[in-house]
């Protein structure tokens, strides 16, 4: 899927001025360097496409948006997510959770560190784009 066309009728319908928030998976995410596939940046179909910071910056500019700028940021649990992708079958589950995936949202607190550092190196899950039209 083609992300432009999208953006360009976000870009129309702002006022000029007008600001646009939006949040990608960032392709040089911590877990996608450390667990490739299994990142939860790569959870089809909710995530379609995948984004370094260069790459997002260009297509809004692309698009005519200005003043671009572009951080990364780690969700609260977002390691818990690509943990579970890597020890149990991906996606949303609808059996009861098991002894790992249990485990593993128990142990979940002690991952948030990381969560709040990667960003800090560029290296969060999501990348946020912030412009104006």
């Amino acid at each position: 899927m083609d992300p432009k066309p999208i953006l360009t009728k976000l870009r129309a319908l702002l006022k000029p001025g007008g600001r646009l928030f939006i949040y990608v998976p960032n392709g040089g995410a911590l877990s996608v360097r450390l667990l490739g596939k299994y990142s939860n940046n790569f959870w089809v179909p909710f995530h379609l496409s995948l984004f370094l910071p260069g790459s997002l910056q260009m297509l809004l500019e692309d698009v005519s948006f200005r003043e671009v700028r572009i951080r990364t940021f780690s969700p609260v649990g977002s390691t818990f997510w690509t943990l579970r992708q890597w020890l149990l079958p991906p996606g949303y589950c609808r059996r009861e959770p098991d002894f790992i995936h249990r485990t593993l949202k128990r142990l979940s607190l002690l991952f948030y560190p990381l969560e709040v550092v990667a960003p800090w190196f560029g290296m969060g899950e999501e990348l946020v784009g912030e412009t104006r039209a």
